[in-house]
Order: C-alpha cells, then sequence, then structure tokens
C-alpha cells in the first residue's frame, strides 16, 4: 500500500520491528541541515555574539559552524567560553554591588540576611521611623548600616578564604588541594553554619559521625582487617585519609600535631566517628563564626554591648541554668552508700568560680610572699595588641585599621609575642616570675595585665626587652607614645601589696558587663589568668 492512499504520510503503517542492520548514509553537515530555519539562523546569530563575532562580518559561515560545532558541551572555544564566563561573573558584581546605592538597596539587602544579623539594627531603624523624618532613616541606612554590610562582607570572605591554615593542611602529607566526600555534601550548608539552633548542628554532628563511621568501615573492609590489626602504614594512611575530610570542613582532626603514637592515633581515628564529639566540635565552631559576624556589624562594641554580644551571653546564661538545674536534680553516692547532693559537691569545688578566684588569689599572695623573701620588686604591665587588631576604636565607631582577625588571633598574636620575648629574656639570663591575666576591651579584643618579680638591678633590662617586642610591629603608628601598647608601673608597698594591683581584673562580678567578661575566656577558649 502506497503513501498516497493516506491523507497524511504518517498514517501509513510502519514496518515490522525486526534485528538493526547497519546501512551506511551520508550525515548532512550541520551548515546543511540548519541553513533553512529561521529559528536555527537567529540562535546560531545568537552564538556568534556571544563568541565575540558579528554575524555580519562573517565571511564563511558554515566553516565557523562546523568549527564552534566540534567544541563540547556548549559548542564554544575555550577562549570564548572564558569571555563568557568573565563577562557573566562582572555582571553578577555588579548587580551585587548595585545595593549599596540606594537606600531601598540597603534594607533589602539586610532583610536578606540572617536573622541575628537583622535583628542588630532593627529596633533602631524602627525607632528612626517613628521618630524622625525620612531623611534621617536613609542616613542611618546608607551610613551605618551600609558600612556593617560591607564589612560582613569582607568579614565572610576573608574566612572564607583563610579556612585551615597551610601549616596544618600540609602535616603528615596531606595534600593542600582539600576535597572529599563530606565537602561536597556539605560545604553548601556549612555557609549558613552561623544560622544553625542547638539541634541542628547536634543533627549535623550525628550525619557527619555516621558518614565518618562509613567511611572507616568501607576502609576497613578493604584493608581486610579493623584498626587494631593494622600496621603503621596502613594505620597512618587510614588516619590521613579521615583527616583529609575533616580538614576540607576547616575542622582539625584529633591529635593533628601530637607526636605519632599508635593508642593516640587509634583513639584519635574513634573519635572522628563519634558523634559527641562532632557534636562539640560543630557548636564551637558556630558559636565562633556568629561572633565573628556580629564584631564584623558593630554588635560587639561599648555602645552596643561590650565583650561578647547579646546572643551569646543569653546562650551562656541559659547553659549555665541547665547546668544548675541538672545539679540540683541527681545525687552522689559513695561506695559505702553515703548521699550527698551534686550541687553542693559543685558549690565546694574550683568549679565555683568564688572558689576559684579564692584559690588564685591565695597563690598570688604566696608568690608576692615568696619575692619579699627573696628581696625582689614587682612590676606591673598592661600589654595591648596593635589597632589592626582591633575591630573598633575607644569610641565604640568602626575602626578602619582592622584586618579582619578575630579574638582568638589575637590573644595567639600576644602568646607568640611573648614566647619570643621571654626566650629572649632566657637568653640574657633574666628570668622574671609571676602571674599574666587576660581581659578584654570593649569589643572583644584581649589585652594582658602581668605581675611580674625580679631582683632590683634586672628591672631596666626587663622592661626594656619585653617592650621592645611588644611595640616592634606595627612601630610607626606610635610614634614616641609606646605607652598605647607597652606600660610598665612598679609596685609601691606603700600604696598597698602587689597583688592588690591585679585583684581587680581577676574579680568581676555582681553586674551584667562583668557577666559579659566572665563569659569572654569561655567564648573564645581564652585562659584568663595564667603563671
Amino acid at each position: 500500500m502506497s503513501d498516497a492512499a493516506f491523507a497524511w504520510p504518517w498514517n501509513a503503517p510502519r514496518p515490522a520491528v525486526g534485528l538493526y542492520t547497519y546501512e551506511p548514509k551520508k550525515i548532512a553537515p550541520l551548515a546543511g541541515a540548519v541553513a533553512h530555519h529561521p529559528a536555527v539562523k537567529k540562535h546560531i546569530d545568537h552564538i556568534f555574539k556571544r563568541a565575540g563575532y558579528n554575524p555580519d562580518d562573517v565571511r564563511d559561515r558554515d566553516a565557523l559552524i562546523q568549527a564552534l560545532d566540534r567544541y563540547e558541551p556548549c559548542g564554544l572555544p575555550l577562549a570564548a567560553q572564558q569571555n563568557i564566563i568573565r563577562q557573566e561573573m562582572e555582571a553578577a558584581k555588579a548587580a551585587a554591588a548595585a545595593w549599596a546605592n540606594t537606600p531601598e538597596g540597603v534594607e533589602a539587602r539586610l532583610l536578606s540576611e540572617p536573622f541575628f544579623i537583622r535583628e542588630v539594627w532593627r529596633k533602631k531603624i524602627e525607632w528612626l521611623r517613628a521618630n524622625r523624618e525620612t531623611r534621617h532613616t536613609n542616613d542611618f541606612l546608607m551610613g551605618t548600616v551600609k558600612k556593617s554590610l560591607l564589612r560582613l562582607d569582607v568579614v565572610r570572605t576573608v574566612r572564607t578564604r583563610q579556612g585551615v591554615s597551610p601549616v596544618v593542611r600540609t602535616r603528615q602529607g596531606v595534600s593542600p588541594d582539600l576535597t572529599g566526600e563530606l565537602a561536597a555534601y556539605w560545604f553548601g550548608r556549612w555557609q549558613r553554619l552561623a544560622d544553625f539552633t542547638k539541634r541542628e548542628a547536634l543533627s549535623a554532628a550525628n550525619e557527619i559521625a555516621s558518614r565518618m563511621a562509613e567511611m572507616l568501615g568501607t576502609e576497613c573492609e578493604a584493608l581486610g582487617r579493623n584498626v587494631s590489626g593494622m600496621n603503621v602504614e596502613e594505620l597512618d594512611w587510614l588516619y590521613c585519609h579521615l583527616g583529609r575530610e575533616m580538614l576540607a570542613l576547616r575542622i582539625v582532626p584529633p591529635a593533628w600535631y601530637a607526636p605519632w603514637e599508635r593508642e593516640r592515633i587509634c583513639t584519635a581515628i574513634l573519635r572522628m566517628a563519634s558523634p559527641d564529639w562532632w557534636g562539640r566540635k560543630i557548636w564551637r565552631l558556630r558559636c565562633d563564626w556568629r561572633e565573628n559576624q556580629l564584631r564584623a556589624v558593630g554588635a560587639v562594641n561599648k555602645k552596643a554591648h561590650p565583650y561578647i554580644s547579646a546572643s551569646s551571653l543569653m546562650e551562656w546564661q541559659e547553659q549555665r541554668r541547665k547546668n544548675r538545674n541538672f545539679f540540683k536534680s541527681h545525687e552522689l553516692v559513695d561506695e559505702d552508700g553515703n548521699v550527698s547532693s551534686l550541687e553542693d559537691m559543685i558549690n565546694k569545688s574550683t568549679s565555683n568560680p568564688a572558689i576559684r578566684r579564692h584559690e588564685l588569689m591565695a597563690r598570688m599572695a604566696g608568690v608576692e610572699l615568696v619575692a619579699q623573701s627573696r628581696g625582689d620588686v614587682g612590676i606591673f604591665l598592661t600589654i595591648t595588641c596593635p589597632s589592626k587588631y582591633h575591630g573598633n576604636i575607644a569610641s565604640g565607631h568602626n575602626n578602619a585599621k582592622w584586618n579582619y582577625d578575630t579574638v582568638a588571633q589575637a590573644q595567639r598574636y600576644l602568646c607568640r609575642v611573648w614566647n619570643r620575648a621571654t626566650a629572649k629574656l632566657k637568653r640574657e639570663d633574666l628570668r622574671p616570675y609571676g602571674f599574666r591575666v587576660a581581659e578584654p576591651h570593649h569589643d572583644g579584643t584581649p589585652h594582658w595585665h602581668a605581675l611580674l618579680f625580679m631582683p632590683q638591678e634586672q628591672v631596666k633590662a626587663t622592661v626594656a626587652i619585653l617592650r621592645a617586642y611588644f611595640i616592634a610591629e606595627d612601630r610607626d603608628e606610635l610614634g614616641r607614645n609606646t605607652g598605647a601598647r607597652f606600660k610598665s608601673k612598679k609596685m609601691d608597698p606603700r600604696k598597698g601589696s602587689a597583688t592588690a594591683y591585679i585583684a581587680k581584673y581577676i574579680s568581676k562580678t555582681g553586674h551584667l558587663t562583668c557577666c559579659s567578661a566572665t563569659r569572654w575566656p569561655v567564648n573564645w577558649t581564652t585562659k584568663a589568668a595564667s603563671r
């Protein structure tokens, strides 16, 4: 039956389906296949323009179409693809920066931020709209809010780029190119880690720990033995393999800096698959990341909330309340059946801040008695970080010199310089002794108060060496006023004991700001006092 008997050719019956037989046919060139369709011609012209060609100036159109068709997957040469990507990136940057041009754009950008960022300025904006003219609200948006959001963008960029330091990355033979299964799945969600609640952080910890346990089981099955039966090379490879997955998430594996010991490495591998260990790590990372962003937008200073953010203080107070309820509802029973209140035992130990403070004062008084018996004199030092470590100046306004370092990095700077200075003192056979106390500025940046004892003839040389080390960085900003970075004061026994000079820095209790100061070393895992 011919096709003419049907109204349309597709109504004709089709041949039966049988085995495929190859029949070579001449494939029509791309130019001939698309030359007659206007929609395809329009699409080809669009490709020419994206590739940087003018369709009207193209002489050999068919050859160019065939050349473009050879490039996969998008049909463009590599140079043209790079040019398109560059143009799209520039357009995206221009669109992203356009929010800062108008008050409406700034407010829209603020509303797109997480709730803990929005809450910093929400009440102020509402008050201005209710009590002031529109121009005052616009000035506030284009001034304070805009600057805060720009600082927030820089902090996010800097912290994301830094990640784990190169020193950490290259340890144990791990490549600096940190990619892995965990990073591929979790890194997108890691961007909103600061938004996590406690429940979300613990859920993430359980999921990550289960994936680490799955990877551990897979590798043990491939090697044909468990962790305890592996030799040194296999155990080291397994530890580095799992550690690479953790470093990709900006978390340093346990025992990464410790000397290699079989028992220590086996314990570290088990911790990598522990939900409890991951829960503590993720919650610490979340708190640090949120506090860094709140410092960037100006939520931690003398005008807003000193020392730490209000949200961090409330979380700490809530955790203390839960701890107290737990202590009140439990008892301790010894082997003889004697029952004691857990709360009473806690209050009688060094977990009680009052007892801990009394013991520290007793130690200081003891050191002072030893110094008096030896005839040594006391020197009181105040040591401050360079201005680039401070997020805000003394008035509470943003510091233009801030290098976006965290409180922990500022504390490490002080420790690093202190170690160098004391090493120099040892080389000069100068060995002062005493205490040092870390205390926060209003913006959370640490500074130290040190009480040192030494023989009278060593005072001048000791103070000179310490001053030289602590004012060396960014020396030009000090000029002749080195007291902004390093102050020394000789103790006068007629005005009081040496311990009394430093007592006030370790006895702040009873007020809201003091509660913030008490929370500050816990928030940044900083040792408040040391010998």
